[in-house]
């Protein structure tokens, strides 16, 4: 994914490719070959955030996280990396 720096649109198209051998099945008990899943997300984004960041580690896991207020809402922002996966980033908001 593209990292959204400045405040605006965003549009990420993404394609999944299927195995081999993959269907969808109808009401009819038709089947339909699966060759791919096609998806767009849309992002807005108002503003850039400042987070202030604890680092730690738990196990083999580097681990950063950090509490955002914005207007009403409370956020925790939580990154944990891991040697040979991907970096998994979670924001989680709540209404105060």
């Amino acid at each position: 994914m593209k990292i959204c720096s400045n405040p605006g649109n965003y549009i990420y198209p993404n394609e999944y490719p299927f195995p081999a051998g993959c269907y969808n099945v109808d009401a009819a008990d038709i089947r339909y070959r699966v060759e791919k899943l096609r998806t767009a997300m849309a992002v807005h984004v108002k503003e850039r955030i400042p987070v202030n960041l604890q680092h730690g580690s738990y196990r083999e896991c580097q681990v950063a996280y950090g509490t955002l207020k914005y207007d009403s809402e409370q956020g925790l922002l939580t990154m944990v990396e891991t040697l040979g996966k991907p970096l998994s980033v979670d924001l989680t908001l709540k209404k105060t």
